[in-house]
């Protein structure tokens, strides 16, 4: 076994001072060294930006504040209206986005307790604007009836309210058919019939048709019978067919064929095409119609048109059932 080496005791001595100078010597450095630019964390200065103090005390403050500018009766509201609706007539140049802020701030004003009371207070140049709708729309919701009576009374009520009431008391479930006959023999009903009837078209056509009796003769009538033809025939075409079959009016009948037929013609314009030139006699309605028809087989299969045209063309003048120029 190899001897440990020993060194002289004064020389172990003189190490360990060594050390300790030397230890000694480096923490008092790094504890009086001030710190390097990169262990600085600089904390910007921002500029006082001006704000509310949301201490509760004055969050209560700005509510009170609040509270006191708000209308506290009736005519301060309808004052309040009548000065935005003033300010919105006045953004109608294309500032949009004060349009839409008026018109929030006024619709937040409408209640179920004061809607009945603000429209009614509304000038008939108000009550045509968007917050007049939005008002009836509101009334009509909490009480349907009192509402629609109010507005059929009115000698310049317009379509557009025909259209919101017809379309509320549909949703309300009340019965459009019973409502229209107690309603005054004025051109506002046969609007509201018009607009009623295209409400219920989708869901029941028969109600459309019932809903277009009651209308006076004329163009808007004729309308909204054809307006039934055409959605219905696409949708159920044999209850359609068998509908139009049943008008004991030759006349109607052919205008509502027409109807049926330019719709159905989406589907097979050869069909439509057909039963048009078959059974309507009236040269205003063909000329009217089997253009579009053609039109429309023309896009699908322009050579089959072409040749259905010149079979039923009459060979001795060399002419189409019409003119299709």
């Amino acid at each position: 076994m190899k001897s440990l080496i020993r060194l002289p005791q004064d020389l172990v001595v003189a190490v360990v001072v060594l050390g300790i100078i030397i230890f000694s010597h480096r923490h008092h450095t790094a504890a009086s060294k001030p710190p390097t630019p990169a262990t600085v964390t600089a904390v910007p200065v921002q500029a006082a930006k001006p704000s509310l103090d949301l201490t509760p005390g004055t969050t209560r403050a700005v509510t009170s504040i609040a509270a006191a500018s708000a209308p506290k009766t009736f005519e301060e509201t309808m004052a309040l209206i009548h000065l935005k609706l003033r300010q919105w007539s006045e953004t109608q140049t294309g500032d949009r986005e004060t349009q839409d802020r008026l018109q929030n701030e006024l619709q937040a004003m409408l209640t179920d307790d004061n809607a009945a009371k603000i429209i009614q207070s509304l000038s008939p140049e108000e009550l045509e604007g968007p917050f007049g709708t939005a008002a009836l729309f509101h009334w009509m919701k909490t009480d349907p009836i009192t509402a629609a009576n109010w507005i059929a009374s009115r000698p310049d009520a317009t379509e557009d309210q025909a259209w919101v009431v017809a379309h509320n008391l549909l949703t309300d479930g009340v019965d459009l058919h019973n409502y229209s006959d107690q309603l005054p023999d004025t051109g506002w009903k046969q609007t509201f019939l018009a607009d009623a009837g295209l409400a219920v078209l989708s869901k029941s056509p028969l109600e459309a048709v019932n809903l277009a009796q009651q209308m006076n003769p004329g163009s808007a009538q004729t309308n909204l019978l054809q307006t039934v033809a055409s959605d219905w025939i696409s949708n159920d075409p044999n209850k359609a067919l068998d509908w139009i079959l049943s008008v004991n009016d030759p006349a109607m009948q052919e205008q509502l064929i027409a109807a049926g037929a330019k719709a159905y013609a989406t589907s097979d314009p050869q069909l439509a095409a057909e039963w048009l030139v078959s059974t309507v006699k009236s040269d205003t309605v063909l000329k009217n119609t089997l253009p579009n028809i053609i039109e429309i087989w023309s896009a699908k299969d322009p050579d089959a048109a072409s040749r259905w045209l010149l079979s039923v063309s009459d060979p001795a003048s060399s002419e189409t059932p019409v003119d299709l120029q």
